[in-house]
Formats: structure tokens, sequence, C-alpha cells
């Protein structure tokens, strides 16, 4: 009828030229929401699981350096043989203190209760299968200095660190003499300073005050302590003959804000290289106790837990031991830092 006809008219849509029915819009907007939805949850992913680098700099201070600076890499060195099966690295330090040239190309690795002695051919990295060609040598001379002492060796290893003369620490393939090696007990306040200069082993314990000392690092033959409460560092020297202990010198760097640091090296009272408990690297030039120019940063690997590094100056190389999230199992890698970061050599 005409009644019927009329109504079936008034219910059909009224569409306007020109504007998309509500229903395509809505549709269209949900694919749109999911896509972003899972393109966000991927890109989570490959940051966290797949450690994707990060590359962070300052921008308003570091923009010229953007289009100059080569991206550096990550490279793992060595992935085992380790000395036991259940080796937990603690520390690590460049260069060697063996009077017999050994110390050459060499990584001295500490764990809680001993100091492991790892040697690298010149530009080592894993080969073709991924196997690693360094070999572990007996560190005679530091088993001698803690047998010297052996309520210092079963209180635990915490830190190390090579006093060495400015010359002979240029390169880890070109160690002129033997370096000095400081031990830190694991309660923080004790150091064990073990030298060879003169063909015989000598051992000598301090007391190190003004702690307790998460780790320590040098500057040449001086010793550079990080506090363990605030991350201070403090240089200290030693006290004239016939006094104990270790005398603070004068402080490097006030608490920082970058986080609980797990290692510092200090180069020339000028330069500092940090490293975080979150895997964040950080160059920066010491303005004064409180400020500091940053040079340049980089998140590393984050599928590794990474506790200490060391510096070798002529290669610009920062050597790292960690231990993988998942399994465990300990590597040392090598950055090398980009030339164009500092304005001169240190």
């Amino acid at each position: 009828t005409a009644t019927n006809g009329s109504r079936r008219r008034r219910r059909r849509p009224k569409i306007v030229q020109g504007k998309l029915p509500w229903q395509t819009f809505s549709q269209g907007s949900l694919y749109m929401i999911g896509v972003w939805t899972i393109g966000l949850f991927w890109c989570t992913y490959r940051v966290l699981d797949h450690s994707i680098d990060i590359v962070v700099m300052q921008q308003a201070v570091m923009s010229s350096l953007l289009q100059t600076v080569p991206e550096s890499r990550v490279e793992i060195i060595f992935n085992g043989p380790w000395p036991h099966a259940f080796f937990k690295p603690q520390d690590i330090a460049c260069g060697g203190i063996d009077s017999d040239r050994s110390a050459q190309n060499a990584l001295l690795v500490s764990e809680e209760f001993g100091v492991h002695h790892l040697r690298l051919q010149q530009d080592d990295i894993l080969d073709d299968r991924g196997k690693s060609t360094g070999t572990w040598l007996p560190a005679r001379v530091l088993s001698t200095c803690l047998s010297q002492v052996p309520d210092f060796h079963a209180a635990g290893i915490r830190g190390i660190a090579s006093l060495c003369p400015a010359a002979s620490h240029s390169s880890i393939g070109k160690l002129q003499q033997p370096c000095a090696i400081a031990l830190l007990n694991m309660a923080g306040n004790s150091i064990l300073r073990c030298d060879n200069s003169s063909g015989s082993v000598k051992a000598s314990q301090f007391a190190f005050h003004g702690g307790p000392w998460r780790s320590i690092g040098a500057q040449g033959t001086e010793l550079i302590g990080m506090r363990q409460t605030d991350g201070s560092l403090i240089s200290f020297r030693e006290q004239p003959r016939g006094a104990a202990g270790l005398m603070p010198a004068f402080e490097l760097r006030k608490p920082g804000r970058d986080g609980h640091l797990a290692k510092v090296v200090l180069l020339d009272q000028r330069v500092l290289l940090s490293l975080n408990d979150g895997g964040l690297l950080r160059v920066a030039r010491l303005q004064t106790s409180t400020t500091e120019h940053l040079l340049w940063s980089r998140q590393l690997p984050a599928n590794t837990r990474w506790g200490s590094m060391c510096f070798v100056n002529q290669e610009r190389a920062i050597y790292l031991v960690g231990s993988r999230v998942r399994s465990e199992r300990p590597v040392i890698a090598r950055l090398r830092l980009p030339f164009d970061i500092l304005e001169e050599p240190f």
C-alpha cells in the first residue's frame, strides 16, 4: 500500500554527499588503532629482547657530532671456555703484572676468590664458528701475592685495578713494564697491592678508610675509589713511610644523577668513563667536582648484565665483562670509542 511504501522510504538512511558514514569511519579507525598497537608491542619487544642499540646524545651540545661520529659496535671477543664451571666474574682490569712478558695482550678477570689471566690476540674477535681464541694463563704473581695474605684472600675479592705508569699502559699489546695490581676486599674497606717490579712478589695491605667502597680504578699509579653509598669518586695516595693506610688526595666527583654506578674509569683528571647498573655507558669531561660536560653515551645491549669495564688508551677501546641475563653465562666484549668524540688524546 501507499502507507507501507512511505514507511520504507523513511527508514532508508539519508546519504549526504562528501561525508563518510559513521560505520565506515568507525571500522577504519579501529583498524588503524589495532595496527598501531601491534607495532608498539613489536617495537618494544625488539628493543627489550633483541638488544637494539640506542645512541643517546645531548641534542644541544652534540648536534654537530651526530653527522661525523661513526656508530660503535659492541664486539663479543670471548665467550668461553672459562676457568671452571661456576665462574662468575666480579671485575676486569686491562694489562698484566707478570715479569716474564706473558702479560702482553692481557686481561685480568677477578672472581670472588681468585684472579685469572686471559691472553687475547691483537684485534681478537670470535671466529667464523663463534669460538673464542683467547687462552687462560696462570696468574702466578697474583696467586703468590694472595698466598702471603690469607685472611684477605679468605674474605673475598670485590674489585681489581691496574696501577700502571702512563708509558706502560698505552696498549694491551705493548706493555713496557709490569704494573702493580690493587685488589679490593669484599667488605670494601681494605686494599691489597701486589707489586712485582723488583723481581720478587711483594704484598702490601692497606686500610681503605671512608667507605665502604663499591669499586676501584686507577689513574696512572694513583688509586681511585668509588664510594658505595653515593657514588663519589676519591683519589688516594699512599701515606709517607711509617704510616699505614691510604690518604685521600682530593675529591674528583660528587654524587651524580646518572643512576647507581657499577664502574668508573678516570683518565688524566679530565675524562670520566662511567657504567651504571642499567648498562648505560657515558663519556664525560669533568669541569668541576659537581659539573661535567657529556661527550657521548651509549645504552649497551640489554640481553647482558654488564658488571665492569676497563679502558685501553691507544686502542680507544673499552673492555666489558658481564653475564647473559637468561643463561647467566659470562661474556667479555669490546667497544671502540669514536675518535671524533675527544678533542685530543689523553
